[in-house]
């Protein structure tokens, strides 16, 4: 069962309604209609005739749709009785796939990433991946491990077991037939080249000859949550890290700035998707130059 937040139906509505061409879509005519019908209706009914004109559309925008999709393919692998509820992010840090104690997978992403349908689905197909995970007994999903690291290493070590993870899901579903050939098979792969880079350069020190081993039985069983935490407390943790940590990706870089002497167009991206950066806040090159592009 899949459950979506109202103000996420609604904001996804409306965004498409204001971006698409009238003469290009019929359905957005007939839904400012149905709007304009609903404004002649008196205040104490307006409130749920919008909301489920909203459900409706929304059904046309095909989110649902995907949604289903993306759970079906790995239906082997999620519990029969697992709900799915999803919400809005505020910027893309919250973006992604969580399963919370009670066994639920919460679904958050922001309606910019909604409104490219094909986009939402490359995402959407990897984050159920590791969600996925999660419910396996054999991963040892354990994230309260994290608590027991040395406060100046958690960071870093969280940052690099994000990585790490998202990098085992994306050598999983490049292996599958449906991405080994074709355009979207070539957006993973280069997806899953960047993240093993990424990876990289997290990591401290020569770390290749180990992280080839923790890898070895992908893409037919991924490493154990522990063994991963291990392997990045280990290569990651390290006091060999450099001084330097960007708040944005969370990883140690030698080339890390205060945002208030970034130029100005850097600044405005940088704040405008991250409401929490600050003057003070340090930004490393890497993501300020992802920004100005």
């Amino acid at each position: 069962m899949v459950t979506y937040d109202p103000a996420l139906i609604e904001a996804l509505v409306r965004s498409k309604v204001d971006a698409a061409a009238d003469a290009d879509q019929s359905w957005i005519n007939a839904y400012r209609d149905e709007l304009d019908d609903i404004y002649e209706r008196s205040p104490e009914e307006r409130e749920s005739l919008f909301a489920s004109l909203d459900r409706r559309y929304f059904q046309r925008v095909g989110i649902p749709a995907i949604v289903e999709e993306c759970l079906a393919e790995r239906a082997g692998a999620l519990p029969k009785t697992c709900n799915v509820t999803m919400l809005s992010a505020q910027d893309r840090s919250e973006e992604g796939a969580d399963v919370n104690r009670a066994g639920q997978m919460i679904l958050r992403f922001r309606t910019a990433t909604l409104a490219d349908s094909e986009k939402f689905r490359r995402r959407l197909r990897r984050e159920i991946v590791q969600a996925a995970d999660c419910f396996n007994p054999e991963f040892g999903h354990a994230p309260e491990l994290l608590d027991a690291l040395l406060p100046s290493e958690r960071e870093r070590i969280r940052a690099a077991l994000t990585l790490l993870w998202a990098l085992t899901a994306q050598i999983r579903l490049c292996a599958e037939e449906p991405l080994k050939t074709g355009a979207t098979a070539q957006v993973e792969k280069e997806r899953l080249d960047r993240l093993a880079a990424d990876l990289r350069a997290a990591l401290c020190g020569d770390a290749h000859a180990p992280l080839a081993e923790l890898l070895q039985d992908l893409p037919a069983r991924p490493p154990a949550f522990g063994r991963m935490l291990e392997f990045c407390r280990r290569h990651a943790g390290s006091e060999a890290a450099a001084s330097g940590i960007c708040d944005l990706c969370r990883f140690p870089s030698e080339d890390v700035q205060t945002l208030s002497v970034l130029p100005d167009n850097v600044r405005r991206a940088l704040t405008a998707e991250f409401t929490s950066l600050q003057n003070m806040s340090h930004v490393c090159a890497r993501c300020a130059e992802r920004s100005a592009i």
